[in-house]
């Protein structure tokens, strides 16, 4: 009985160790050429409620060849209104896939070498792209996927 016991335990485990991250998509359906005069916004349906730590991103062209703008996505709002940055890449000129993380600092703020950690999302964050500066006038569409693990 304790053997079956185990087991079982042991499989629940492995599936909550092996658990997929789960993506958030923000999309833009056309990225404009001027930050100063606009800057897109989308934000995710699941605002108040997204806890996790950012495990990766990748961004999408929708199959635009060459294409070059500039993406942020940060987080806003569970901490105050300070803004937290996720992702920046100025004149990204392609599909990009990449494994987001935060350096890490020691009590006193200062950084420390070859340390990076995971980027904490809090409940009540709203994750937000901003597109923009882009090499044709409002046709390149855009959806970036934030991929989340759930909190231990």
């Amino acid at each position: 009985m304790k053997k079956i016991t185990l087991l079982i335990v042991g499989c629940l485990l492995a599936g909550v160790a092996l658990a997929e991250p789960r993506p958030i998509r923000l999309y833009l359906a056309a990225v404009p050429t001027n930050a100063a005069a606009t800057v897109a916004v989308a934000v995710t349906t699941n605002a108040n409620s997204t806890i996790g730590y950012v495990n990766g991103l990748y961004a999408d062209f929708g199959g635009y060849a060459s294409p070059t703008c500039d993406v942020d996505v940060v987080a806003i709002g569970g901490i105050g209104t300070v803004e937290r940055t996720i992702f920046s890449a100025n004149d990204v000129t392609a599909d990009v896939e990449k494994n987001v993380r935060n350096k890490l600092t020691d009590t006193a703020g200062t950084a420390i070498s070859d340390s990076h950690g995971k980027i904490p999302i809090f409940a009540g964050d709203r994750l937000v792209l901003r597109a923009y500066s882009a090499n044709v006038t409002n046709t390149i569409t855009l959806a970036v996927y934030v991929y989340l693990d759930d909190l231990p």
